[in-house]
Formats: C-alpha cells, structure tokens, sequence
C-alpha cells in the first residue's frame, strides 16, 4: 500500500519538479488520490488497531510475553497518533 502511494506522490513531484514529461495519475487528480490514500490509511490503521486489541483480550498477560507483540503494540499507537 505504501509502496504505490509513493510512487504515485514521487511521480507527481517529478511532474511538479520538470523531471518527468507526466505523472502516473493526472495532475488534476492529485487531491483525490491524496484523499484516497488517506482514506486506505484510516482503514489500514483500524484492521491493525482490532488486531491488537482482540489479541490483548484473548492472550491476557500471554501478549506481553512475545516481543513482536511490543513492535506491533508500538506500531499500532504510532499510526493511530498519527
């Protein structure tokens, strides 16, 4: 998902910038596409978030003991405080 929206924002930036002769989406289009981006964020985030809590409700104490538990507990509230 992160992979194509930087490749759709890096070609409208080498569109703006004179690099590229056009961009991957239409230039007009480009608050749209940021909007769709943004949208796909939100939804990423809240998939990620009900992971995590279900599993926190289900292992109990047994989700503190994993250590990738920790990455996706701190990746989880990064993106929701972002």
């Amino acid at each position: 998902w992160m992979a194509v929206e930087l490749q759709i924002t890096g070609s409208f930036s080498g569109f703006l910038l004179g690099i590229q002769e056009s961009s991957l989406v239409h230039i007009d289009r480009r608050q749209a596409v940021s909007r769709f981006f943004q949208y796909g964020d939100y939804t990423f985030t809240a998939f990620f978030t009900l992971d995590v809590i279900v599993r926190i409700i289900v292992l109990k104490r047994k989700f503190w003991k994993v250590c990738m538990n920790y990455v996706d507990a701190v990746v989880t509230v990064a993106a929701i405080v972002e």
